[in-house]
């Protein structure tokens, strides 16, 4: 979890629900769609988890345990799986955190199939990536999309995926943070302290007021606060070809 984001690190469920298959696509916990707006990813993590009596029992604590010899100590029949056949309690999961920016909604993906795996993996190694070159502790813009992946028995099939698009400096992550815009203060009033401001008497012959501009649209709202924290500074050539250290090298 970035420290940037002041939300508890021990829970798995932030918010709702986030779930993908191939016909619904990208749903919440109710089976509506997720906007498809811009998300902000605040937390990856991997847990073993275990479901009993219809509650989940997860194990969060680092390093994880191995599965299989928690599994051997779990006697058999096995609960079947979705395929009909047994299949063990205990299994590592794949967790993302991510917000919508323009409501704050929080939604948690956690899923245990190979598909998830490689979306998180993917992710995962594109922040890193990009937090190395940059020096600075970033969180990856995404959109919630769908990748082809192969498979062994039932060829091309496809699987959740984490478009990333750009990536950001939280506020107070470091040297490279900005924090975000301040509201303006008040306008203050001018002339000699404690003399009252006269009180204008009002315009009957002002022309009527102009209608409200429509608020913008949900595209719109993500892409404002988005643009008030600082992207991550692209790769230069330089640095590419290995004749430019980092600032901080």
């Amino acid at each position: 979890m970035s420290p940037a984001f002041n939300l508890p690190t021990e829970r798995v469920l932030l918010g709702t629900t986030a779930m993908w298959n191939a016909e619904s696509k990208w749903t919440d916990r109710d089976g509506l769609p997720i906007p498809p707006t811009p998300k902000l990813v605040i937390g990856m993590r991997r847990i073993v988890r275990r479901w009993l009596d219809h509650t989940p029992i997860d194990i969060t604590e680092q390093p994880l345990p191995d599965v299989d010899t928690l599994n051997a100590a779990i006697p058999k029949p096995w609960r079947p799986g979705l395929n009909g056949q047994e299949e063990p309690p205990y299994a590592v999961h794949y967790v993302v955190q991510f917000c919508d920016p323009q409501t704050g909604q929080l939604y948690t993906f956690v899923n245990k199939t190979y598909g998830s795996k490689l979306a998180y993996d993917q992710l995962e190694e594109q922040i890193a990536v990009m937090s190395a070159l940059r020096g600075a502790n970033v969180v990856a813009v995404v959109l919630l999309d769908q990748a082809p992946m192969k498979t062994r028995n039932y060829g091309m099939k496809l699987r959740p995926h984490f478009k990333v698009i750009d990536f950001k400096v939280p506020p107070g992550s470091g040297a490279d943070g900005e924090q975000l815009t301040p509201q303006s203060p008040p306008p203050q009033l001018s002339g000699a302290t404690g003399a009252a401001a006269p009180v204008p008497k009002p315009d009957t012959s002002a022309a009527p007021a102009l209608a409200s501009p429509p608020s913008p649209d949900p595209e719109t709202k993500a892409a404002l606060t988005l643009d008030q924290m600082k992207s991550a500074k692209p790769v230069t050539v330089g640095e590419i070809i290995n004749d430019e250290l980092p600032p901080w090298a």
